[in-house]
């Protein structure tokens, strides 16, 4: 495949990695408007992202294997066309009730399109452009997540929280017309057998390199979600400004996510990985001394650094485990990283709502405690990532090893 064709696939994907930011960004600002509508507490609106990641998770393994064998490109079309018809029903839901089932279809489409976006990168380009390229691809979900909540709180407060739903179809539709056109079809020489392999976990370096996206992304997916509540609850901010401020940590995602591949590329996945959540421990310190009389700038500073920290960490780790997978198991492989990373997102979101509602009392006060004591989980659980990027090695690392 020569060099404009890698190009134009590269495009195609970070636009569909943006549109997907795009969708959970709108939907994250939005939920306490989508709550007050259908008339749910955070107990209960939680299983809207839930259900949703527990979904992928569900299905991942077995896309990614189909994709291994079908083709990663048409398993990608066909995804992506199930996410972008779910999304334009989500914005006719009648009751929390419906909206959860559309989101449930939707993430169908997800589970099949998502592993594609990195095994078709992994599969297209050589060993020392990946790393770059999969940093074009955080940087375009770092775009998706800039964009979703300043745009989420915008169309909420001029056109209803339907809205956000309805802006992404034509998207979607541009790049499933582009990917027809486009993608190469790819190669189908997998072997059928062993769906479910688990063989990765063999590789402790691939162990690691996988535990560590877990706790890592827990982390951010858990801030992220209790954010738009600390923001209206704790801060009595409305959807608008906090959307905006929560474009913030994205803006410093976008900036360093590109510099992280070229890093990963230069010195390898461990000490760019080591380096990004080093800086998220950082941050979380910072979220665990917030108060009442903290300064807006405190806050926002906090939340760039933990959005600085993703986006050095992402495409290092992302690089890392794909490269030490085998290349004619790269969709699987890949499935298993997405896994991981909805894995991240249930546990977080459950932990960080459980540590919020172990706190009693109603008051300023104790709203505050509450989410000191969330940001402090933050601090261990990024602190026990930086542990497990430290120990997971890079493939020349380990061929290095091996000849000794």
């Amino acid at each position: 495949m020569d060099r404009a064709a890698q190009n134009r696939a590269i495009l195609i994907i970070c636009v569909s990695v943006f549109m997907m930011a795009l969708d959970y960004s709108m939907l994250n600002i939005s939920l306490p408007a989508v709550a007050s509508r259908f008339g749910a507490d955070m107990s209960a609106i939680k299983w809207l992202p839930i259900i949703y990641m527990a979904i992928m998770t569900m299905l991942f393994l077995v896309s990614g294997r189909l994709g291994d064998i079908r083709g990663h490109s048409k398993i990608f079309i066909w995804g992506l066309s199930i996410f972008t018809v779910g999304t334009f029903l989500c914005g006719f839901s009648a009751n929390l009730a419906v909206l959860i089932a559309f989101r449930s279809f939707q993430a169908v489409g997800e589970a099949m399109y998502s592993p594609m976006s990195v095994a078709i990168i992994t599969t297209l380009l050589p060993m020392g452009s990946r790393g770059k390229a999969l940093g074009f691809l955080a940087m375009s979900q770092g775009v998706g997540f800039c964009a979703g909540p300043a745009l989420g709180g915008f169309l909420n407060t001029h056109f209803g929280w339907q809205a956000i739903f309805f802006v992404n179809v034509p998207i979607g539709i541009a790049v499933i017309a582009s990917a027809v056109r486009l993608l190469p079809a790819g190669t189908t020489a997998a072997s059928p057998e062993r769906v479910f392999d688990f063989s990765f976990f063999r590789n402790m370096d691939f162990t690691y390199a996988f535990a560590s996206a877990v706790l890592a992304i827990s982390t951010v997916v858990g801030v992220s979600f209790m954010g738009p509540f600390y923001f209206e609850a704790a801060r009595g901010i409305d959807i608008s400004r906090a959307g905006f401020i929560l474009t913030l940590p994205s803006l410093a995602m976008l900036v360093t996510a590109p510099f992280s591949g070229w890093m990963a590329d230069r010195f390898g996945g461990r000490p760019v990985c080591m380096a990004g959540m080093f800086l998220a421990t950082l941050s979380f310190a910072a979220f665990s001394f917030v108060g009442s009389g903290t300064p807006m700038a405190h806050l926002v500073a906090s939340f760039m650094l933990l959005g600085a920290a993703m986006g050095v960490f992402v495409p290092a780790n992302n690089k890392l485990v794909m490269s030490l997978a085998p290349m004619d198991r790269q969709g699987a492989a890949s499935g298993l990283y997405k896994i991981a990373l909805n894995l991240a997102g249930i546990a977080g979101i459950a932990a960080f709502t459980a540590a919020i509602s172990r706190v009693p009392g109603n008051g300023a006060a104790a709203v505050e405690g509450a989410f000191r004591g969330a940001f402090f989980l933050g601090v261990v659980i990024s602190s026990l990532a930086f542990v497990f990027a430290a120990l997971a090695r890079d493939p020349a690392a380990v061929d290095k090893a091996g000849q000794l």
